[in-house]
């Protein structure tokens, strides 16, 4: 379902509703966290940095900020 609604999004949505795609990053990021065993040799295939509350952009979820804005390919892969 994750994999199906990234991919069939507009990529001109996703520049646009940065919401969107914050919540679409997280997902990804966290659903590859959970299901690598041992969580200690989790390695994300996409970037991030984490931040403060204080600098974080106001539509991000959590405090992982992508490193860039991924295409909708790389988030499903």
């Amino acid at each position: 379902m994750l994999t199906s609604t990234i991919a069939n999004c507009a990529d001109d949505y996703v520049t646009t509703h940065r919401r969107f795609y914050n919540i679409a990053f997280h997902s990804t990021i966290f659903l590859d966290y959970y299901l690598t065993l041992p969580p200690s040799d989790f390695s994300p295939l996409l970037s991030f940095t984490q931040k403060d509350a204080k600098d974080r952009p106001t539509e991000t979820i959590g405090d992982l900020i992508p490193d860039k804005i991924y295409s909708n390919q790389a988030l499903v892969m």
